[in-house]
């Protein structure tokens, strides 16, 4: 089932369902299956609360949303994924037509925790980001996954939908194992920041990353410096000696990622991205983004537009 056609689906289970529930359950072919249930929210423009029994995952299939968990709001956009631990309460909150969620219900005993962690990790690397996560996961009750609708997480829960719609052979091995896959690649793509014994406790205590992330749009080394208590020279070569790599090469990787993610939406033009990421002029925008990626912007949206209908086959 293409994205079209899953989408297009999922609006005709909404218009057809006549009952009061602002979530409406899909229906599995196969009655035994219970690794997770789906569940599809309609629109509404005033903010309902939930409360999870189970773990679950929130994926938004098209359009934009905001949940809010313990005061903090985050906004999911066409390919975002936020996941619950149980007994989170959050609002969610739909203003757009178009906009498509659905919800992974995981069955009573599952466990993020217990999942992951039965898994054969290879690399201490791999172990410390898993630990990273779920720790995160338990404090906050949330984590969301700024994937797009082209990245290879998205594809794989979209083919989770079709399956759990259509029904198949080893449909249950195949689903643990393609939801786990899809969390992992995930993981991979996300940009923690590792806590070393040689960061200052100021500075472990707000992660430059995190800040970077929030304000790269409008962000300088003296107003960061200056969040952070430091001077600006002392916090520019504290930066280099402790990550590596310098603050603008930082702020330039941070914008690049949200330029590829920006790229990947049709609906926004390369103007709109270059302002919207931070920078003032195309020609430095150009230079930067090829340096990056080793290709123009242009070309690049080409290839991701070219993958994406790839996936989708």
């Amino acid at each position: 089932m293409t994205t079209f056609s899953l989408n297009n689906y999922i609006i005709d289970l909404l218009r057809n369902n006549r009952a009061q529930s602002n979530e409406v359950k899909i229906e599995p072919k196969d009655d035994h299956f219970n690794l997770y249930s789906l569940y599809a929210e309609r629109q509404h423009s005033q903010e309902v609360v939930y409360r999870t029994d189970t773990p679950t995952l929130i994926m938004c299939l098209n359009g934009y949303a905001t949940i809010a968990v313990k005061d903090l709001s985050v906004k999911l956009e066409t390919g975002n994924i936020i996941l619950l631990r149980t007994g989170v309460s959050y609002e969610l909150q739909i203003q757009d037509r178009s906009t498509l969620i659905v919800k992974f219900k995981m069955r009573p005993r599952y466990s993020w925790q217990a999942e992951l962690s039965s898994l054969h990790l290879a690399h201490d690397q791999e172990k410390d980001l898993v630990n990273l996560f779920l720790t995160q996961l338990n404090q906050n009750g949330y984590f969301c996954f700024k994937n797009t609708s082209v990245m290879w997480p998205s594809q794989i829960l979209k083919q989770l939908i079709d399956e759990y719609v259509h029904g198949s052979l080893f449909m249950w091995v195949m689903a643990r194992n393609y939801f786990n896959l899809a969390i992992f690649a995930s993981l991979r793509m996300q940009k923690f920041v590792m806590p070393t014994s040689r960061q200052s406790k100021e500075f472990k205590d707000r992660l430059l990353d995190e800040y970077i992330s929030a304000h790269y749009n409008d962000i300088s080394l003296e107003q960061t410096a200056k969040y952070f208590g430091f001077n600006k020279n002392y916090f520019s070569s504290m930066i280099k000696e402790k990550t590596g790599k310098s603050f603008v090469d930082h702020v330039d990787e941070r914008r690049m990622q949200e330029a590829l993610r920006l790229l990947a939406q049709p609906d926004v033009s390369l103007y709109d991205i270059i302002t919207r990421v931070g920078y003032s002029s195309k020609s430095f925008f150009y230079k930067k983004f090829n340096r990056y990626y080793g290709m123009t912007p242009a070309a690049m949206r080409k290839k991701l537009f070219k993958e994406a209908k790839m996936n989708l086959k």
